[in-house]
């Protein structure tokens, strides 16, 4: 009879376990589709703020060049013209400034010109447009450079032109992050990275659409920057560096611009790794208490069997002095029954 005692344990145990385990996969499973969904619609909330944000701050860099173009008098001497466009230039963090005249001359605040009429800023300024330019290699000193431009009639020219580092985008969206390892960057509307926290992508012109043709692997990648390039709003999952990384993204009004916020999906996973170790541990606290438990019901069981089988035995062998227990002639189940017979 042990073998009835046993084979009720094994089973018992084994329905226990496969249960367990068929509970927190599941479980753990719809937790992270819901948590990775989630995560999707919280960056995409995140780029659309930042989006906002990156606006702002261009509109603010574009209102200081304004405020320096309305300050700025035609009629002073050129030293004295020179020497305001230096302080304002040191006062608002630009490297460099320049008054735009109609022939598409640059003149620059340390006395030097340019020729500036194949500069992204020109055609903008000749239209009378503000103009915030992606990073460039600027003709003035052979730098990546950003420029602000902004159209004025008071400064006898087209307009005035500040210039920014080349990674200023980069820095403008440096403090907007999600979690530990998530952050920011931007694309242009070819897709071409202009602002990232790794600036070597910026400075070599990255281009996720492009890369995609020689590596397969960035083919996720490339697909959701090409709905940015399409002004959309959204969130997608990739592959990037070695890493799962979710996204989301929008538009930034005005520019053709789209801000992107991603963040690796090991970080944001994390708890649902932890409940991972805890449906672990649960199994195996189940698997331990199943076990005693089904060798407890395995021998309540296979007791009152073996008894009536040992009673059978003896009056097989004509032992007819045998006293059948009336707790076995009470029972109201087979093994009662057999116990009566």
């Amino acid at each position: 009879m042990k073998s009835i005692k046993k084979t009720a344990t094994i089973v018992i145990a084994g329905l226990l376990l496969v249960t367990s385990f068929a509970l927190g996969a599941v479980i753990y499973s719809r937790a992270k589709v819901a948590l990775t969904d989630t995560l999707g619609m919280l960056l995409m909330s995140k780029a659309e703020d930042a989006a906002r944000i990156t606006s702002a701050r261009m509109s603010a860099l574009v209102e200081d060049v304004a405020v320096v173009a309305r300050n700025y008098d035609s009629q002073a001497d050129e030293a004295t013209r020179r020497a305001y466009l230096q302080r304002e230039a040191g006062l608002h963090d630009f490297t460099n400034m320049g008054i735009l005249d109609p022939n598409g001359v640059l003149h620059l605040q340390d006395g030097k010109t340019i020729d500036a009429r194949k500069e992204p800023y020109f055609e903008a300024l000749q239209q009378g447009q503000n103009f915030a330019s992606e990073p460039f290699i600027s003709s003035h000193d052979q730098a990546l450079s950003v420029a602000i431009a902004v159209p004025s009639t008071t400064v006898n020219g087209l307009g005035v032109v500040g210039f920014l580092a080349g990674n200023a985008w980069s820095d403008l969206l440096d403090d907007i992050t999600y979690g530990e390892t998530g952050y920011a960057f931007m694309n242009n509307q070819a897709g071409t990275t202009i602002a990232h926290p790794n600036h070597s992508l910026v400075e070599n012109h990255y281009n996720a659409q492009e890369e995609a043709k020689k590596d397969p692997s960035l083919n996720e990648l490339a697909k959701i920057e090409q709905a940015m390039t399409q002004g959309s709003k959204g969130s997608g999952r990739y592959s990037f560096d070695g890493k799962s990384r979710a996204q989301g993204y929008a538009p930034v009004t005005g520019t053709g611009w789209s801000v992107a916020v991603c963040a690796d999906l090991d970080e944001v996973l994390v708890k649902v790794h932890e409940l991972e170790r805890f449906f672990m541990v649960f199994m195996a606290i189940v698997l331990v208490a199943g076990s005693a438990g089904a060798a407890f019901l395995g021998g309540k069981l296979a007791n009152p069997i073996t008894e009536v089988a040992a009673i059978a035995q003896n009056l097989a062998n004509y032992d007819l002095t045998v006293t059948i227990p009336s707790r076995l002639l009470q029972r109201k189940d087979k093994i009662g029954q057999l116990a009566q017979a």
